[in-house]
């Protein structure tokens, strides 16, 4: 039987810790948690070789600091860390301190011994420190990429605990492994989470650090999904402008790759539906339409793009509602859209069928609702039962919600606007007087590179027609209706044909 490898310091120092481990808590616990056999739980500490596999595990089972599982460093445990960041640094103190007794030398004085010995140390720290980043990559990248792959997969399960404790392992071991590829995709699945769970306004900022990493080797079908990550991102945080603008250049570049692939072409193809879908949000909906047959001109599936088609058409004025809706029930997208419409156009049975599409739509889902459904619901009751009993559960809905920031474009705006609706539905005319108010002044502040969501804006205005009449006579109330008209009639120019209902109600005629 051939004689087991001596054992290196780092896996000499895993199992030293691995036995740490095992201290507290149990070997049956140990494999329970993990999803490893008690046998080989009890091999890993009695010298068998320990798997990556095996390290991933107990970071995701039991919490385990990768760090200090590795290499020792910090708390023993995730939840710990932040009490243990500060011995990361102290592990370097004998190179750092090599280098200030270099940097404390006159440049004239090196030939001395003092200088020579000084160098030495310094040469002898470095060359230990680069073994030891050589060996704690080595060791750290199959733990690494465990924990990175472990992650993606809560995310697209929607388990945020988990991958919430999978994100901080990464960042802890992240500090330990230097590899380029395992690099971007950690930039990758961090920026995936924040597209969940995280601060939108954060998301830009990651995608265009993984856009340009992604760049370096010009444009190609990978360049370009992450492309349209950052125009996404750019679009939940309302700069639909600059994603236009976005678009634009990289499809002024791709049309200088030589010979693209399929799947370039393929992703140009989405690259077209996206700006379509831009230029509707921009309030162009006769160029977005345009820009979506070109898509299909070029490959994509019409079916891909017929909810932006049919939307195009709705803002257009060339599509009722009812003919929008057909289908929501089985695509949460459409659905989501349906119900986004209904609150502007406020129509009971738009409302409920929205609704009632958008619940059936999520069946089984296991993301994290909307909130538009729900209010909705409380604007059917406001307007067929007048119940005031709405606007409490309002304001307790938004509270609730995890998704919303109240302070931020558009929810600054339509959060009011919705309290606004409610509010004049059940006759509450000063309550719904306040929240105007309150809606107005969002708007004017809305930075002019941020685009409004035209429905959320739609509806703002409607309250205002609603609230302010033709002869109305406090100065700010006048000057809102005429802001109100103003919206319409400069709609109504750029091709928004839906708002001809509302602009005959207020008197601009057909």
């Amino acid at each position: 039987m051939p004689k087991r490898k001596p054992a290196t310091d780092l896996d000499a120092g895993l199992r030293a810790r691995l036995r740490t481990l095992a201290g507290a808590h149990s070997q049956a616990e140990i494999a329970r948690r993990t999803g490893t056999s008690p046998a080989n739980v009890n091999r890993y500490l009695r010298g068998n070789r320990v798997p990556a596999s095996f390290c991933s595990a107990l970071v995701a089972g039991l919490g385990v600091n990768p760090a200090w599982l590795i290499a020792g460093e910090g708390a023993m445990y995730l939840s710990d860390t932040a009490a243990g960041n500060e011995r990361l640094a102290g592990n370097l103190l004998e190179l750092v301190q090599a280098m200030n007794n270099v940097a404390r030398l006159r440049l004239g004085s090196l030939a001395g011994r003092p200088s020579q010995q000084a160098l030495r140390r310094l040469h002898d720290a470095l060359e230990a420190h680069e073994a030891l980043k050589r060996r704690l990559n080595d060791q750290s990248r199959e733990v690494f990429a465990g924990i990175l792959r472990d992650w993606r997969q809560a995310l697209n399960a929607e388990d945020e605990p988990r991958a919430a404790s999978l994100r901080k392992a990464a960042q802890q071991v992240a500090r330990l492994c230097q590899d380029e590829a395992l690099d971007l995709e950690h930039m990758r699945v961090e920026a995936a989470h924040t597209r969940r769970f995280g601060d939108l306004a954060g998301l830009i900022g990651l995608q265009r650090r993984v856009l340009f990493r992604t760049l370096g080797d010009g444009l190609d079908e990978d360049s370009l999904a992450e492309a349209m990550q950052l125009v996404q991102a750019l679009d939940h945080n309302g700069r639909s402008a600059e994603a236009e603008r976005l678009i634009r250049a990289l499809l002024a570049l791709a049309e200088n790759i030589p010979s693209p692939s399929g799947a370039v072409r393929s992703a140009v193809a989405r690259l077209v539906a996206m700006h379509g879908g831009q230029l509707l949000l921009l309030r162009r909906p006769a160029e977005g339409a345009a820009r979506l047959h070109q898509a299909i001109a070029l490959g994509l599936p019409a079916a891909e793009v017929s909810r932006a088609l049919q939307l195009a058409q709705y803002f257009a004025g060339a599509l009722e509602f009812e003919r929008f809706a057909l289908g929501a029930s089985r695509n949460e997208s459409r659905a989501d859209w349906a119900v986004r419409i209904a609150l502007f156009t406020q129509e009971p049975a738009h409302l409920e069928r929205a609704a009632r599409d958008y619940e059936a739509a999520r069946k089984g889902a296991t993301s994290t609702a909307r909130v538009e459904p729900a209010i909705a619901g409380l604007m059917l009751r406001a307007i067929r039962h007048k119940d005031t009993a709405v606007l409490a559960e309002f304001n307790a809905l938004i509270e609730r919600s995890t998704f919303l920031h109240p302070d931020r474009a558009p929810w600054n705006v339509s959060l009011p606007a919705w309290a606004c609706t409610l509010a004049r539905h059940c006759g509450r005319r000063a309550e719904a007087g306040k929240t105007l108010l309150q809606a107005d002044r969002a708007l004017a502040a809305t930075p002019p590179e941020l685009a409004m969501p035209i429905l959320i804006e739609a509806t703002h205005y409607r309250n205002v027609l609603e609230l302010c009449g033709p002869g109305e006579r406090e100065p700010q109330l006048a000057a809102m209706r005429r802001r109100a008209l103003d919206f319409l009639r400069r709609s109504l120019d750029q091709g928004c044909g839906f708002l001809a209902p509302l602009a005959q109600q207020a008197g601009l005629g057909a």
